[in-house]
């Protein structure tokens, strides 16, 4: 019995899938990011991270440990008055366990 690999899934494909009506598709798409070159996929997750389905913002928020940069950085910050619950949370671990040395700067001056 052999081992089957799935195909690292194409980056046109992802964007197809992040805008899928179905929130659970859009979702896995968040995940396959991480598969994806940097460059590529955090215009990406930044965009995801403002989807209408709050699971779809957890699992960006999540990628986004991937990540540093001010972008990044302004996205999770911004992500913190989310609506619900555990967007909020799940930017705030983000942010917490992220190298970033970007996202210090952005916190205290959303803080202003």
């Amino acid at each position: 019995m052999g081992l089957i690999f799935e195909e690292e899934p194409d980056l046109s494909e992802i964007i197809e899938r992040l805008n899928d009506e179905d929130s659970e598709v859009r979702r896995v798409a968040v995940m396959d990011l991480r598969e994806q070159d940097e460059e590529e996929a955090i215009p990406l997750a930044i965009k995801a991270i403002k989807d209408p389905d709050p699971g779809v913002r957890v699992e960006a928020a999540q990628l986004m440990d991937e990540y540093t940069g001010v972008e990044i950085a302004e996205a999770l910050v911004g992500a913190l008055s989310d609506s619900d619950e555990s967007v909020r949370k799940a930017a705030a671990t983000t942010l917490a366990e992220n190298k970033n040395d970007e996202a210090g700067e952005v916190f205290l001056k959303a803080l202003e």
